[in-house]
């Protein structure tokens, strides 16, 4: 197992859903988790597998404290195939209620296929590979500034 702080951050994690449970229904597990930043402490290192670990007990502990939470997992780089199949091999889709992406950029209609459709294809069929496929959220994202 990779070495890693996913403990401290589930047990977080359940303190936080448990205290917020009358507000808030909602909760993505970790934002650009791929991202390697300097005095990133859960994720030093970015790893797909470390995420897939906290992930899954992140999910352990939210449902502990609110067995009606809506968590979304991954928050995935759509540029990335490789690193999803990584986390989703530790943590299948039944870890989570919903995929989170990010997609930035002007084709979310016309032309086929679309840039967004081929984005979607990929998501649900990694999904598929480790289980059923959860409804995508695209939780950031805008236009581009050149068009």
């Amino acid at each position: 197992m990779v070495r890693h702080a996913s403990e401290p951050c589930a047990t977080y994690v359940g303190a936080t859903v448990g205290h917020y449970k009358p507000w808030i229904s909602a909760w993505e597990v970790w934002n650009e988790p791929w991202v390697n930043r300097a005095g990133n402490a859960f994720l030093p290192t970015g790893s797909p597998e470390f995420y897939g670990d906290l992930l899954r007990r992140a999910s352990t502990a939210a449902r502990a404290a609110d067995a009606h939470t809506t968590l979304i997992g991954v928050c995935t780089s759509t540029g990335d195939p490789a690193w999803l199949e990584r986390v989703l091999a530790v943590a299948s889709p039944d870890q989570f209620d919903a995929m989170s992406f990010h997609y930035y950029g002007n084709r979310l209609q016309g032309g086929v296929p679309t840039q967004i459709g081929r984005i979607v294809e990929m998501l649900n069929g990694a999904q598929n590979a480790h289980g059923k496929a959860k409804p995508l959220w695209d939780s950031e994202g805008g236009l581009d500034s050149a068009s």
